[in-house]
């Protein structure tokens, strides 16, 4: 695996150092988006070296280059960052707990297309967020 990530990295013309090899290949083993934070306690738990001001360079490379994804969910006030995949994902957040939760399928692409028959305009993008209290969370929680 470590030679596909390393050619995916040249082909962005970036330079293929350890610290960017383990980071690609942990986020692409990810079925969530992931905090710099988080993404620095799983990276140090294998690795001593890496130190979270690397983390961050390292993930503003692969943002520049379109290799991973940037977005601010709306759970809290941190960026969340995933690896740029094929098909465009939704998730379910819980506002108790702040578990994401990756959707299966896009609820949204065929009433995207009506928008934009209806309207004219020419769609380039989309978010949705689905936000609930999951059931470990609802055991404490009461609604009013």
């Amino acid at each position: 695996m470590n030679s596909d990530i390393k050619e995916i990295l040249k082909s962005k013309g970036i330079k293929a150092t350890r610290q960017r090899i383990y980071l690609y290949e942990l986020l692409k083993k990810q079925e969530k988006p992931l905090t710099a934070e988080d993404i620095y306690l799983l990276a140090k738990k294998e690795i001593d070296y890496f130190n979270l001001s690397t983390v961050y360079r390292v993930l503003d490379i692969f943002v520049k280059n379109n290799l991973i994804i940037k977005s601010k969910l709306d759970i809290d006030e941190k960026f969340y960052f995933e690896i740029t995949r094929d098909k465009h994902r939704h998730y379910l957040l819980c506002i108790s707990c702040n578990q994401i939760i990756p959707l299966s399928d896009c609820p949204i692409e065929k009433y995207e297309e009506q928008i934009a028959r209806e309207t004219g305009y020419s769609i380039v993008d989309h978010n949705l967020e689905i936000k609930g209290i999951c059931p470990n969370c609802q055991k404490g929680y009461q609604t009013h």
